[in-house]
């Protein structure tokens, strides 16, 4: 068996298998994060840097020149492209052994790799989803979590490292009460420790989001439309209680349901950490969920052959990559910091 006749076994055996496992239920991350195909151009990460913008327009008068302004360097966001994958080593001998056409060989080494790719996508699909799910668990820790927001990252041999490794482009946990603004003192917040699932407290982190949290580098207003009630299972029926009951939830008026359809529910067994199962959030999901996701999309499958072992490797591989890039669309409730 050459590499040519390998390559056509792992297409056969290998890649419908592995699509079929990564594709088997719809993945959440997508929904919730603003997701960008992976750029070559960017292969190993970015750095952006937020301009803070021109400013609210101002009236001229007649005669007057335009009030002039200036583009004022904001923070800046870094996001390291990961490389994930296993690979899978066969021994050359037992290739070999199919050359020699033994019996059951060349099915033995197809039900073995028809195995590896079924694994591959299943493990291709948990490894995204918990990137993403550590952000939102990890991210009220103020010692921070370097697992899941260093956007250090080497292209080629130049490293360009990010000033706050723990923390989001702030400087602080990607959920705090004192986040700074550009211009300006003003601090805003967008977690609150202790404050469970109810209705009022629902409405309570919306009005906060929509009318004290919707201010840019500038101070300026901006609009935010959280669309999403994001729970851990265990919550799932008292938010679906919150937004899908005509009437208002433990009420004994019959009182109208002011937060139905006012978010979409979504209960996510990724968030399951101890200290996150009490834990909720609302977000805007999306282009402007302020997550943004550098994804190369399905997994990939290749072979590799190393002489020096006389082995033979099937490799699987994605590349993804997330970042915060801006903390006003989601706000995290009673979890600790």
């Amino acid at each position: 068996m050459n590499a040519e006749e390998l390559s056509a076994l792992v297409a056969e055996a290998g890649f419908p298998v592995m699509m079929e496992a990564y594709e088997r239920e719809p993945l959440f991350y997508p929904e919730l994060c603003e997701v960008i195909p992976h750029d070559p151009a960017r292969e190993f990460g970015e750095k952006q840097t937020v301009i803070t913008g021109i400013g609210e327009f101002r009236e001229k008068l007649e005669g007057q020149e335009y009030e002039a302004t200036e583009m004022i360097q904001g923070p800046s966001f870094y996001l390291k492209v990961r490389e994930l994958g296993r690979r899978l080593p066969l021994s050359g001998r037992l290739v070999e052994m199919a050359n020699a056409q033994r019996p059951g060989t060349i099915a033995n080494i197809g039900d073995l790799i028809a195995a590896a790719a079924e694994s591959a996508g299943l493990n291709a699909r948990e490894k995204s989803e918990s990137i993403i799910a550590g952000m939102f668990q990890k991210g009220t820790l103020t010692a921070g979590s370097s697992e899941h927001f260093n956007g250090t990252f080497n292209d080629n041999n130049t490293i360009t490292a990010d000033p706050y490794p723990k923390f989001i482009y702030t400087g602080q946990p990607w959920f705090d009460t004192a986040h700074p603004i550009t211009v300006g003192s003003s601090t805003f917040k967008n977690h609150e420790a202790s404050l469970t699932l109810s209705e009022d407290n629902y409405n309570t982190v919306r009005v906060r989001m929509t009318t004290q949290n919707n201010r840019d580098e500038r101070n300026n207003r901006v609009m935010i439309r959280p669309d999403t009630l994001l729970v851990p299972p265990g919550l799932q029926k008292t938010a679906l209680q919150i937004i899908d009951t005509p009437l208002q939830p433990g009420g004994e008026l019959n009182d109208v349901n002011v937060s139905r359809g006012t978010a979409a529910v979504m209960s996510w067994s990724y968030l399951d950490d101890a200290a996150s199962s009490a834990a909720w959030w609302v977000t805007q999901r999306g282009r402007g969920s302020g997550i943004r996701v550098r994804d190369s999309g399905d997994p990939v499958i290749r072979i590799a052959y190393d002489p020096l072992k006389n082995e033979w490797n099937i490799i699987f591989s994605k590349k993804f990559g997330a970042a915060v890039t801006d903390w006003r669309y989601a706000y995290c409730a009673n979890k600790a910091a």
